[in-house]
């Protein structure tokens, strides 16, 4: 008697940066915002954007193209932020990611992703989870988990900590 195993359908929100295209689970987002204006905050790491008032609370917002070593040539005039809620070392993190542009939701099984393609020193490969081929493209899979490291996480907690003292 031969056993199926029915592979999970996995949900992803594909994205762009520049002119490459990524997704990225959707089970890490909380929601998608266009027209914010951000609050830029001094003195920081060149990738952090500046910070965002979301839902009452201060949200740090990452320049995404910055953070994964992309060529950030051209500013994006209508940037879209992604609010991602991310666990690390027990504790809940939300952060804002600035996309060019948001495209759509797709549902794909896990035998569709695959395997990381060598970039060289260019790209860093541990960022992806794997690739997937699309009708719109090759798309890269981001683990959003493993770009940002424990260092970038309690700068982003710092940052927070500083505007919500300032506020009072």
């Amino acid at each position: 008697m031969k056993t199926h195993y029915q592979l999970k359908e996995l949900s992803y929100l594909i994205f762009t940066l520049g002119k490459e295209q990524f997704a990225v689970n959707v089970n890490k987002i909380i929601e998608v915002i266009r027209n914010t204006e951000l609050t830029e905050v001094p003195r920081t790491e060149k990738y952090i954007e500046g910070i965002i008032n979301f839902r009452g609370d201060i949200v740090t917002v990452v320049n995404t193209k910055r953070k994964i070593n992309l060529a950030d040539k051209k500013e994006i005039k209508n940037p879209v932020i992604i609010v991602f809620e991310l666990q690390f070392d027990g504790k809940i993190v939300r952060l804002g990611a600035l996309a060019d542009k948001v495209k759509k939701v797709i549902e794909i099984s896990e035998d569709e992703i695959q395997a990381v393609p060598d970039f060289g020193s260019y790209f860093n490969p541990e960022f992806l989870e794997g690739a997937i081929n699309t009708p719109q493209g090759f798309t890269m899979i981001l683990d959003i988990e493993k770009i940002f490291s424990a260092k970038d996480v309690e700068i982003i907690k710092k940052i927070e900590e500083k505007q919500i003292e300032k506020s009072f």
